[in-house]
Parts: structure tokens; sequence; C-alpha cells
């Protein structure tokens, strides 16, 4: 049984219409139907196109994962190389889906905005810190502690100078994201200005992100996202189908933190 044909079974015997799934997915109807006729050419690609297969299969009852190897097993000789397809393909097809590719590109581009103009201001806001650390060190050394020696009878007492150890620098505590969401959740992490975490996540999937000074979220759905901070659980972001963005850093950590 070809893929197309076991999507389309699994679909009839739950008595579903593509309708049906398109409103429960957010995938439009002309991608669902191009997953039924194996018409491979219609899928954006990527990660999109693993995100529509997963979610396609949870919503008529089959394993996500099992259903996407069939899709790969099927495609590994006919899917032509993203390289070669062209961008449009997927946004031409209909009216609804240009309109939605032009929001996913317009959002891609803002993400890459937003990340550069962050990664931006945390390096000239740590210039003048380090510029401080550098000089200070050595002043710590000029005046070390002494030590008196006791005359002998060769000559008369002399200070002689004790130089302690200089105390290590301290590593800056780091910040520990897990990230594990209770359903479906489309979620963008950046740690100090480096994107981390920018995919489709369901439930059962864990991604851990680090960062030194903080971590900016884009959550698709406030209500599944499940996560942990610092090795503590975290609290509710918002409500259901709600799309959030919050910025964690060392400073506000403990009020994400589940009271």
């Amino acid at each position: 049984m070809d893929f197309g044909t076991e999507l389309k079974i699994a679909r009839e015997r739950r008595g579903l219409t593509l309708q049906q799934i398109a409103a429960s997915t957010k995938i439009s109807v002309g991608v669902l139907g191009a997953l039924e006729r194996n018409d491979f050419s219609r899928l954006p690609g990527g990660i999109f196109t693993r995100a529509f297969i997963r979610a396609y299969a949870a919503e008529v009852g089959l394993d996500p994962e099992q259903t996407l190897q069939h899709f790969l097993a099927e495609t590994v000789d006919e899917e032509p190389p993203p390289s070669a397809r062209r961008a449009d393909t997927y946004a031409m097809n209909e009216p609804g889906e240009r309109e939605r590719f032009a929001n996913m590109l317009l959002w891609l581009i803002l993400l890459a905005v937003s990340a550069a103009v962050i990664y931006l201001l945390l390096h000239f806001w740590r210039q003048p810190s380090d510029t401080h650390a550098e000089t200070a060190a050595p002043a710590a050394s000029i005046a070390p502690p002494t030590a008196r020696t006791t005359g002998t009878r060769e000559g008369p007492a002399v200070d002689t100078p004790v130089l302690a150890p200089r105390p290590a620098a301290a590593r800056p505590d780091t910040l520990v994201l897990d990230i594990a969401p209770t359903g479906e959740c489309w979620v963008v992490a950046i740690a100090d200005g480096e994107k981390k975490v920018a995919q489709l996540m369901h439930q059962g999937d864990h991604e851990t992100v680090r960062a030194q000074d903080e971590i900016f979220l884009d959550i698709g759905d406030a209500a599944t996202f499940g996560f942990m901070l610092a090795g503590r659980p975290g609290r509710s972001l918002g409500s259901s189908g709600e799309r959030v963005k919050v910025t964690i850093t060392r400073e506000n950590l403990t009020s994400y933190l589940r009271s």
C-alpha cells in the first residue's frame, strides 16, 4: 500500500473529511489532498512537510513517526533536492497557500533581524564591563601585603612583600532551559543572540537550551509549552492557542517558575 492510500484509508475509517482535518491541523485542503494523491511536488519540503505528515497521522489515528518513515522511504528516490525545487511551488498552488507562505517568509525575516539586533545590543553592552574587569585586576596587585622579617646579627629588619595568589575569576551562572511540550507547539528559542530551536514540537519531544545572559522565546501555543528552568518546573505562560514572546534572564528567572 502506497503512502497516500494509507492516509486516505485511515481518514475514511474515522469518518473524517479533508475539510475537518484542515480545520483542526491548520493545514490547507490542497496540501492534505496532495499527500493522499502522492503529489509530493506540491509540498513545501523540509521540516514543514514532516510537521504536516505528523499532524495528519495523529488526526487519523496513525503513528506519526512510522507514517513519516513510510513517506521518507517512498520519496528518497523521487523527491528533488531542496536546491532544485522552486521556492514558490508551494506558495503559488492556491491563494490561501500563497498568503500563508508570504506570512511565514515575513516572520522568518523579522526573526533574523531581531536576532541580529539582540546580538549587537549584547555585544556593546558587555564591552564596558569587560574593560573595567581588565583594568581593575592589575590594580589589586599594586600594593600587596608585606611580612616583617625579624632583624638578625647580619643586618636590620626589612619588610618582605608577600604575593598572595590571585583568586580565579568566577564563571557566570548558566541559564538552563529544558523544553518538553505537552502537545503540538511551534517553538523558537534564541540563546545570547544565537538561534538554538526553531521547529514544531510535539508531546514527548525534548530540547535543552543553555545561555549565559538571556533566552528569548517565541511560542506558538502557550498552553502546551511545558518547560523547566534551572531544574525547577516553569509556570504557565498563557492560554490555549495564545502566542507569547518572553525574554528570560538571571535577574527575572524566578518570575517564570511555578510557585
